[in-house]
């Protein structure tokens, strides 16, 4: 299934899977614990930058994949461009509502979780674009690209208002907010 996604990701947004490989240099597939009720579904960290992990019991389609490669190779870009300055000041003490999480989470969580969802938006409608999906898949597609815009709306909301960003971290917001602005226009 990775291989399918990273091929159709190739297709039909190459600039992203070239990024990607430039990100991404190790993809370590698990699986969790199906009695527990809460499960990973994949993740990146700093201190690991450019490993990737992926729960194997997921992302079951290739344009699942295509989404998650987009929404974790997002999260490498931040990692790698804040290496000597930060995205956000507030103190990782504080907490805020995330769209993405039920607990609250530090600002810098909620940045993260909030510029990702628009790379994943962009990732989506590319998807949407290349003409490469038939009808289930396409229908599959705008409704994650659907829910992407309703967590970035939130989570943009979020960041503004209570976000004590860094010029670097302004930009790169300001950035992901006038794509999702120019994709609401058409």
């Amino acid at each position: 299934r990775f291989h399918a996604g990273l091929g159709l990701l190739e297709r039909a947004f190459p600039e992203l899977a070239l990024e990607f490989r430039a990100l991404v240099r190790e993809v370590v597939p698990f699986v969790g614990d199906p009695s527990l009720p809460m499960q990973i579904d994949g993740g990146s960290h700093y201190r690991l930058w450019g490993a990737l992990y992926l729960n194997a019991d997921f992302h079951t389609t290739p344009q699942a994949i295509v989404e998650v490669l987009a929404h974790e190779s997002a999260h490498s870009l931040l990692f790698g461009l804040c290496t000597h300055r930060p995205l956000v000041r507030n103190d990782d003490e504080e907490r805020f509502a995330s769209p993405l999480r039920r607990e609250p989470r530090p600002m810098d969580g909620l940045y993260h979780a909030t510029f990702v969802s628009a790379r994943m938006h962009l990732a989506m409608t590319r998807l949407l674009e290349s003409g490469l999906l038939d009808a289930k898949a396409a229908a599959e597609v705008r409704e994650a690209r659907a829910a992407d815009a309703v967590n970035f709306a939130a989570g943009h909301v979020t960041v503004r208002k209570h976000g004590e960003l860094t010029p670097l971290g302004l930009r790169l917001l300001d950035g992901a907010r006038d794509y999702m602005l120019a994709a609401q226009a058409g």
